[in-house]
């Protein structure tokens, strides 16, 4: 329909679909009052579903200001915004962590007040959410290992108890 400019069907009626969805509508919700170290930011209340994370949170927006080059080469003060610490995965009763799950999504403030902070993803693979233990969220940007990808260890990560 691309090169005709316009769509017109090959075949004319109406239709129904009856699909069978196989999966899971299993939900873990808990409420949390669980600051992230010294980041400034406090987690409030978790979803994790078999295919998703959502995490809400006390996160101000905090300004600083920070030394920049400008397009003269002179050094200035550059007024940035504190940034929240990532959604670094989960991990699991058996103590692994699953780490590079996100699979799309979003993070930041849901509305103008500029308070309350969001982290929502889809997640691979899918995951039975009563056998997660912890979220995790990134503390420091960990060594590159021996095939340049990052390898995180527990020390870099905020490891938050789901209840």
């Amino acid at each position: 329909t691309m090169d005709k400019a316009e769509y017109i069907p090959d075949v004319e009626g109406v239709w129904a679909f009856d699909i069978d969805l196989k999966g899971s509508d299993a939900v873990r919700k808990a409420t949390l009052s669980t600051p992230l170290g010294d980041s400034g930011a406090t987690l409030e209340y978790v979803e994790i579903s078999p295919i998703s994370v959502y995490v809400i949170g006390e996160f101000p927006l905090q300004k600083e200001e920070t030394e920049a080059v400008d397009g003269k080469g002179e050094t200035i003060l550059a007024e940035t915004f504190v940034h929240a610490p990532d959604f670094a995965g989960l991990k699991m009763k058996d103590g692994s962590l699953l780490t590079y799950i996100i699979n799309g999504g979003t993070v930041g403030y849901p509305d103008s007040e500029k308070e309350v902070y969001r982290w929502a993803f889809g997640i691979t693979p899918a995951v039975n959410p009563e056998e997660v233990e912890a979220l995790l969220f990134q503390k420091s940007t960990p060594e590159l290992n021996d095939r340049g990808t990052f390898e995180y260890k527990e020390e870099d990560l905020y490891v938050v108890p789901v209840p």
